[in-house]
C-alpha cells in the first residue's frame, strides 16, 4: 500500500468487477497489494461484512469502509512486527 496508491482507483477497480465476492475482491493483489488471509479476515470481521457478500450488494459507505480498513489494518500488521 505504497503512497502512490489510491483508495479512489481502489474503489473504482471493485465496481468494475461487481459481481465479486468480497473475500476474492480483498485477495486482489491487483486492487489490494499486499492483502491476505489475515487481513481480509479481520477487515471483513471489523465491518461485519460476511465474506460471501456480493461487492455490489455492498452499500457505497460499506465499500469505502473495506478500502478504508484494508490499507489501515495492513498497516497495524507492518508497525505490529517491526
Amino acid at each position: 500500500m505504497a503512497d502512490a496508491w489510491s483508495p479512489r482507483l481502489a474503489l473504482k477497480k471493485l465496481r468494475e468487477n461487481p459481481e465479486r465476492f468480497v473475500c476474492d475482491a480483498l485477495l486482489d493483489q491487483n486492487i489490494f497489494s499486499g492483502v491476505g488471509n489475515i487481513i481480509k479476515n479481520e477487515v471483513l470481521f471489523r465491518l461485519h461484512i460476511h465474506p460471501l457478500s456480493i461487492v455490489i450488494k455492498l452499500p457505497q459507505g460499506k465499500l469505502r469502509e473495506l478500502v478504508k480498513q484494508a490499507r489501515q489494518y495492513s498497516f497495524e500488521k507492518l508497525n505490529e512486527k517491526s
